[in-house]
């Protein structure tokens, strides 16, 4: 609560989550994917949050079985309103169309392990990457995607100084 700058307890969720990604839908609502129950027990339901009716979470009818992973997954809200989410464990991409409740695979991205922010709308800044197990393969690489155009690609930009892989972007 910002006027009393106090913590309310809300509705909790219907399953317990590690590492889960949690995105604000473009109508107020919260979503959120992945994450882990246990550490060999996934997180595969998505559950949609109301915080201004504080319902109940509710199951939309998609799995995220093959979206596992032990980090967060990266995702951003579009301009249309569907989500695009990147594994970094495989770099599978894919758009979460939240309102039909059906997912569409829309190929890979160019590296693992990187970290991405949408800097306007539907444009993504990917940086980094490698293998985690292996700290001298971390990327300085910089890749950006208009995901408003017809046929949006990855494009290399300008790289980093010091390669990184996942990090805070």
């Amino acid at each position: 609560d910002a006027e009393t700058s106090s913590w309310i307890e809300a509705t909790e969720m219907r399953f317990p989550r590690y590492y889960p990604t949690t995105i604000l839908l473009g109508d107020g609502r919260v979503l959120t994917l992945g994450g882990s129950m246990t550490t060999s027990k996934w997180a595969d339901t998505p559950e949609v949050y109301d915080p201004v009716a504080d319902t109940r979470w509710v199951l939309p009818e998609v799995n995220t079985a093959d979206l596992h992973t032990r980090q967060y997954l990266r995702a951003h809200l579009l301009p249309d309103g569907t989500v695009y989410v990147i594994n970094p464990t495989d770099a599978r991409l894919r758009v979460l169309d939240v309102s039909t409740q059906s997912w569409t695979d829309v190929g890979t991205a160019p590296s693992r392990w990187g970290s991405t922010v949408q800097y306007r709308p539907g444009k993504i800044l990917m940086t980094g990457g490698g293998n985690p197990a292996i700290s001298p393969d971390s990327q300085t690489t910089a890749m950006v995607i208009d995901l408003t155009q017809v046929s949006p690609a990855w494009r290399y930009t300008t790289p980093m100084t010091y390669p990184r892989f996942n990090h805070n972007l």
